[in-house]
C-alpha cells in the first residue's frame, strides 16, 4: 500500500469533526495571500515563454517521460 492510499484510508474512517480540524490546520500553512499562482500578464508570459526555450536550446532541461517516471516511482502512483 502506498502512502497515499495508506493516508486516504485514514481519512476515510475520522469523523466529520476531526476531518475539519485537520483542514483548518492546514489551512495554517497556506495562507489565502500565499497563493504562488498568480495571474500574470502577457509580458510575464512571454518572458518565462523566452527563458524555456533559451534553457531547452541550451540543453538545460529533463525528458519528460523520465520525470513522470521519477514521481510515480517515488509516491507510488
Amino acid at each position: 500500500m502506498s502512502t497515499l492510499e495508506a493516508t486516504v484510508s485514514m481519512l476515510e474512517q475520522l469523523p466529520e469533526r476531526d476531518l475539519l480540524k485537520i483542514q483548518a490546520f492546514i489551512r495554517l500553512f497556506f495562507p489565502e495571500t500565499s497563493n504562488p499562482f498568480t495571474p500574470l500578464t502577457e509580458e510575464e508570459i512571454y518572458a518565462q515563454l523566452g527563458r524555456s526555450r533559451k534553457h531547452a536550446e541550451e540543453g538545460k532541461l529533463k525528458d519528460a517521460r523520465q520525470v513522470s517516471a521519477n514521481v510515480r516511482a517515488k509516491y507510488g502512483l
